[in-house]
């Protein structure tokens, strides 16, 4: 339908200026009308893997229910959940020495992790270093300004 007729079938009301067009649209100009559903990206390697293995992006909650207590408790820190104070027993495994203290024994091995933990901290600090290049931070009161 070309212009002509389109203008002879179209109402025109000058007091509202409205143009009503009442010709059919023609078919070459409907299709900017449809929208399609987009399509299902693939997921990378990583969101793969991660849904695999579980793992998710939020951060674990501080604080969780203990049903011991009927109340929140830390995750870590003062007062958690697996606190040492509630560990009133520990059962001697019968190839350990009677008279060996359980509670002391533990205590060492929570210390021996926390040393193997800060060396391995202080190995990748160093290898994250290139030689001679000292630490990757700096102080500012070690710059000293001596132009100005």
């Amino acid at each position: 339908m070309d212009i002509a007729d389109r203008y002879l079938l179209a109402d025109l009301d000058l007091g509202n200026l409205l143009y009503d067009d009442k010709a059919p649209l023609e078919s070459n100009n409907l299709y900017i009308f449809q929208l399609f559903v987009p399509k299902a990206r693939e997921l990378t390697r990583w969101e793969r893997f991660s849904r695999l293995k579980g793992i998710t992006k939020h951060k674990k909650p501080r604080k969780v229910w203990d049903e011991s207590s009927q109340g929140w408790k830390p995750r870590w820190g003062k007062d958690r959940i697996d606190n040492n104070k509630e560990k009133w027993v520990i059962e001697v495994p019968d190839n350990a020495d009677p008279y060996e203290d359980q509670f002391e024994k533990a205590t060492k091995e929570r210390n021996e992790r926390r040393a193997k933990n800060e060396f391995s901290r202080l190995k990748n600090i160093a290898r994250s270093t290139k030689k001679g290049q000292g630490a990757s931070f700096s102080f500012p009161f070690m710059h000293s300004q001596e132009g100005s």
